[in-house]
């Protein structure tokens, strides 16, 4: 029964460790940013969208409004993002 016990124990701690060390890697992530003054190309993941001139069909979308635009970072916040930068016609 110690055994049993024990193993469960071992689990549970490698279990939480093995979290937050996942928790942490994923808070290390860097935005694509801008290539060339033009948006990173999107990987192959089906997320991913672009307004970006020459984007794919499958993953274009059109570009959001100024009216629009202007309250984006507000929004971003709202939802409980981080904005890390922001000018006229980039936010990440």
């Amino acid at each position: 029964m110690r055994k049993v016990i024990y193993g469960v124990v071992l689990l549970t701690v490698v279990g939480v460790g093995a979290l937050f060390i996942l928790g942490q890697m994923s808070q290390r992530g860097v935005a694509p940013g801008l290539v060339d003054g033009l948006l990173a190309p999107c990987p192959s993941v089906p997320r991913c969208v672009s307004s970006e001139a020459g984007t794919p069909e499958e993953k274009r979308v059109a570009p959001l409004s100024a009216s629009v635009w202007a309250n984006v970072s507000d929004v971003i916040g709202t939802m409980g993002g981080n904005v890390t930068v922001e000018d006229d016609s980039y936010i990440a």
